[in-house]
């Protein structure tokens, strides 16, 4: 069970220091008056930042960052 509870945490710590690094970026994405989630995955795609698995953001993935980072429009 320690061993579950270690791996949790630190799979948590890494997903938290990656979504702390994209916040500056969403958060200039947001100050250029990008007004729709699908504008905002335009937005990082075009700075070349990727999700965590590689892929090129779509709407869900950055609804899913705003909501975790506790950012809105």
């Amino acid at each position: 069970m320690a061993d579950i509870t270690a791996a949790n945490t630190a799979r948590m710590n890494k997903i938290s220091t990656y979504q702390d690094g994209l916040r500056p970026h969403l958060e200039s994405c947001l100050y250029n008056k990008v007004n729709t989630l699908q504008s905002v995955a335009e937005c990082l795609n075009k700075k070349g930042l990727r999700t965590p698995r590689g892929s090129e953001f779509n709407a869900t993935a950055v609804r899913r960052l705003m909501l975790s980072l506790s950012v809105s429009f």
